[in-house]
């Protein structure tokens, strides 16, 4: 039995990760510089935040976001707020970016496009592969919680669950 679960999550893994993969952004070239660290104090405060990409971690004390890309770990005390992000985000209190792979956690994860997961208690995202929480509302995507607002779906408001593809 337990041979058999594994083998389950590693599918399901593998079909996951393909799909974040298959829309992940570009990779910068080897003489582009980038940040192995980086530390925000808010939103564009620090000037690299919108000009250098990450390869590992942008740590917010307590916010950082900008509109360079993170490709690894975007993580911050209070709220992230990078437009492109590759990886896993998580804010206390918040995340907000333009396009998202991954796996995103907050209490409201608001965005543009999503492609992975996002676990809040609000997810406010336009399209998103797969959202959990109490609160989700998108255009399309699959969603998990307590009441589920979903525009193009038959039933555009549910209870438990819905989805749109």
């Amino acid at each position: 039995m337990k041979k058999f679960t594994l083998v389950a999550l590693a599918v399901i893994a593998t079909a996951l990760f393909g799909t974040f993969n298959a829309n992940a952004q570009e990779f910068v070239e080897p003489e582009q510089a980038f940040d192995v660290l980086q530390i925000g104090m808010l939103r564009s405060v620090v000037t690299n935040q919108d000009t250098t990409p990450v390869y590992g971690l942008r740590f917010g004390l307590p916010i950082c976001g900008g509109k360079a890309p993170v490709n690894g770990v975007d993580f911050a005390i209070i709220g992230s707020q990078s437009d492109i992000v590759n990886g896993f985000q998580y804010g206390t209190f918040f995340t907000i970016d333009k396009d998202f792979c991954g796996l995103r956690i907050a209490c409201v994860n608001a965005g543009e496009k999503t492609a992975g997961v996002e676990i809040a208690a609000a997810n406010l995202t336009k399209e998103s592969t797969l959202q959990i929480g109490a609160f989700n509302m998108a255009k399309k995507g699959f969603q998990i919680g307590i009441i589920n607002v979903m525009e193009d779906a038959v039933l555009p408001v549910m209870i438990l669950f819905n989805f749109a593809f």
